[in-house]
Formats: C-alpha cells, structure tokens, sequence
C-alpha cells in the first residue's frame, strides 16, 4: 500500500458508491477529521485548472470544492455532499410544486450562479433537471461539471462535441459552424429547463423570453446572463402595466354606463284634494331631493368612488356611539415586516457602494484606473490597495432568525482574513470594517475580493469582488 493510500484510508471511509464506469468513478465518503461526507470523484486530468478555479468561486450555488490531488494520472476531486432532490426527481413526484413563481425562484438562482462562473470564464455546457439539486432550504446547486470547460477567446470551436440532446445547444455538436461554447450555450440549456419546469402547456409572460434564449443562432439570443435577467424584468414591469390599465379601463366603463344609460319618467296621476281641516299647526315639508353622483374626473376618482361603492354593499355601517361614551381613537395596525430568506451584504470602498453585477447577483466590479500602477508591491509582485484606502461590510439581517456566532471571511486573492463579531439579531444593520489597506489587491493586473459570512445554522451569501483595470 502506497502513503497516498494509507492517507486515503486513514481520512476518509466508503459510504455508498453512485458511479464506477471505466475511468469515471463517484462516491459518498466520510472525512473522518472533519466529521462530515463529501463526494469523492475521479476527473481527468486535463480538467485540473478548472477545477482550481471551481475550488476558489465562492457562491452558494457552487458545491464548495474541498480537497484536489492528482494520482494515477487522474485528478481526484473532494467535495461538498449536498442534502437535497434533483429537479428531476421532483418533477417525478412533486409536479404541482412547479408554479410559474416556484420556477422564477429557481431561474433567479441560477442566473446568480452562471454570473459567477461565466465571470470567471466556467461554461457549464450540461445544465438539465438531473444537474440541479434543491437543498430542504430552498437554495439552488448546480453539480456536475464533468464537462464543463473554460472559454478561450482565440478559439474558433470546441475540440469536443459534448452535450446532452434535447438540451445543449446547436454548437455544442459542432452544427452550422456555430462557434466555440460560451455564456450564450448556457442561456440556452437554462431556458429549455425552465421551460420544461413550467411544462408543456405554459403560455405565460415569459414564454417570449425562453423563445428567444433557445434561438438556433447564439447571435439571436441574449448575449449575457445580466442582458437575461433584464429582459425579465421588462416583461414582469409590462405585464403589471398591461393588467393595471386593463382594470382602470373597466373600472372607467362601470362608472360611465349609469350616465349613458336613461328611463322615461313614469306618468303621475293628477293630484285629488282632500279638504282636511287641521287640528295641530303642521310644519311645512321640506322636499329632499337625492344627489346624483358626478361622473368620475379621473381614473384614480372612478376607482377611489369603486371602492367606496363596494364597501357601502358588502359591509354595515357601525354603530353609532353612545352619547356617555367617548370615542376611542383608532390606531394604525403598523406595516407587515418583510422576512428575507437571507440576510443581504453591501461592500462599501472608500465610502463608495461597490455595486453588484445585476439585482439578482452576489458578483460585482471595482473599476481602477491607472493609478494602481503607483501602488506598493509585495515580494511576489502583487500590487497593494494603498495605506489610506478604506472599507466597510453593511449587514443587513431581514431574516426570521439571528446570526449567531458570525465570521467573516476576506480572501484577498489567497490571503486569508477571519473577523468574528458578535450575535446579529433579526431585523438588525451593522458595519464592519474591513483593513484593506495594505492588503493584496491585483496581480497580473486582475484580482479577486471575495467575503464570506458564516454563521451558525444559516445559509448566508458571498460577496465576490473583480478588481478590473481600466488603463
């Protein structure tokens, strides 16, 4: 038995094996030093770099690479076991789960996913219900690279044709001479499922939009994933106009057809007198005449008037109070609270917002222009962020719980920084300081911030920061 054997065996115990096929093999193992299982997987070698780029992507809907070694001419990959269901298995079971607003939660996660790998310049190429798990706290992980690869910008195709059909892309075949696979491929394996979670009959707000990301040329579709989740927010916008001015033009011709609509007067016998003598002096009568409502002005009078007709059917008037008891003042029940899944994370630099990448990403960009080039530099050639720079970490916590024992986690492109602080109460802001000053910024001229918050018990999110040059 060789010492990476006995390594092997003293750390980690066989639990269940998934797959064992030629040179592919995948596993359920016990680490028995950090007390918890993990997937043991066997990749080619080849697929080395990628995975060194997988194992620093810190997003949430990543499984967390672990452990890399490289033996027998295979690369053998440590990582996260996920405690979950695959959309395939639910969709078997669970069908009536998938609601238009069940699937948008599951879009919008993986858009935040893809943001994160295409910017580092991971396509996926294999993304389907079978790739996708769903954790019991409703957050989404994509699995299975197994085929994924980084994007060269001098290639003309891929120098294999992989894919599974009915979901990858024309190019990933080789077709029509498409190109090489990028971000667009993606777009296109994301839509086919999402339309597949909406199901055969959907003919939603959205359908317009999953057309066009499963265009047959990447050129008709949408270029970006950001250029994506902006076009659904466009269709969401023009779908509440389209229903709001629908409901005032209804509530518009409910209010004008009593104006338009008129009845003859009935005739009125003549009147008979009746001499009656008086015995008590009678008061005069005062003839009450009923008013007829004026014709709404506006659309917001015709739907204020609307309301007030239907509460004055639906519901009795109170009663009126006694004289000997004074009225009592109503309060105003306060606002409803809303409760976050997450808590959210803000990085401000110098006093800036550090803003993200669209509303639904953790990724965002720090544009630096040539004044790096004036910045110290360390013995391994990193350019630092200068002595009086400053940041500051806002924690907004929505959720329903506290934040007990939370650490954040500042990587400064391999130099790691852990900052403890106290228990964050639900509903409770705080700043956190951050020393970047001094601390690796750039190297090669690109760079990479990444803050994690951990606490206990919670499923937290991950600010990643590209320090992008702009000379």
């Amino acid at each position: 038995m060789t010492a990476f054997d006995k390594f092997f065996a003293a750390t980690y115990d066989l639990v269940d094996t998934i797959k064992s096929s030629g040179d592919s093999f995948i596993a359920v193992v016990y680490d028995k030093r950090a007390k918890h299982l993990c997937v043991m997987k066997r990749r080619a070698l080849r697929s080395r770099e990628l995975y060194k780029i997988l194992k620093a992507c810190d997003n949430p809907h990543v499984p967390q690479i672990y452990r890399l070694f490289e033996h027998d001419g295979a690369l053998i990959v440590i990582e996260e076991h996920i405690d979950g269901q695959t959309l395939e298995e639910m969709l078997a079971h669970r069908p009536a789960d998938f609601d238009e607003a069940f699937v948008m939660n599951i879009f919008e996660q993986l858009c935040d996913c893809l943001t994160a790998l295409h910017s580092v310049d991971i396509i996926h190429r294999d993304i389907k219900p079978s790739n996708i798990m769903l954790t019991k706290g409703n957050v989404v992980k994509l699995i299975d690279f197994g085929i994924a690869r980084l994007f060269k910008p001098d290639s003309h195709a891929d120098t294999e044709f992989l894919g599974t059909r009915g979901y990858a892309a024309p190019e990933q075949f080789g077709l029509f001479d498409l190109g090489q696979t990028d971000a667009r491929t993606d777009i296109h394996a994301l839509a086919v499922t999402v339309k597949q979670l909406l199901g055969d009959d959907y003919n939603g707000r959205l359908l317009p939009v999953l057309n066009r990301c499963t265009s047959l040329n990447p050129n008709d579709r949408y270029q970006s994933v950001g250029e994506l989740i902006r076009a659904v927010d466009r269709t969401r916008k023009l779908w509440y106009l389209k229903r709001f001015l629908i409901i005032a033009a209804l509530i518009s011709i409910a209010f004008a057809l009593p104006q338009l609509v008129t009845f003859d007067e009935p005739i009125e016998p003549p009147p008979v007198e009746i001499n009656v003598e008086p015995t008590i002096e009678q008061e005069p009568t005062v003839e009450v005449k009923e008013e007829v409502p004026s014709p709404p002005s506006t659309v917001d009078d015709a739907a204020e008037q609307l309301i007030e007709y239907i509460k004055a059917q639906s519901v009795e008037p109170p009663p009126s109070p006694q004289p000997s008891q004074p009225l009592q003042s109503i309060q105003p029940s306060p606002p409803p609270i809303e409760i976050a899944e997450r808590p959210t994370m803000a990085l401000y630099i110098n006093g800036e917002l550090s803003p993200n990448r669209s509303p639904h990403s953790t990724a965002g960009d720090i544009e630096l222009g040539d004044e790096y080039k004036s910045w110290r530099r360390d013995d391994r050639g990193n350019y630092l962020f200068p002595a009086d720079w400053t940041a500051k970490l806002t924690i907004e916590n929505h959720t329903d719980r506290d934040l007990r024992n939370p650490i954040v986690k500042i990587d400064f492109d391999g130099d790691e920084l852990i900052i403890e602080h106290a228990d964050i109460k639900s509903g409770q802001t705080v700043d956190i300081d951050i020393p970047i000053a001094n601390k690796p910024a750039l190297s090669d001229d690109y760079g990479q911030l990444t803050i994690a918050l951990e606490a206990d018990g919670a499923d937290l999110p991950i600010l990643i920061r590209d320090l992008n040059v702009e000379s």
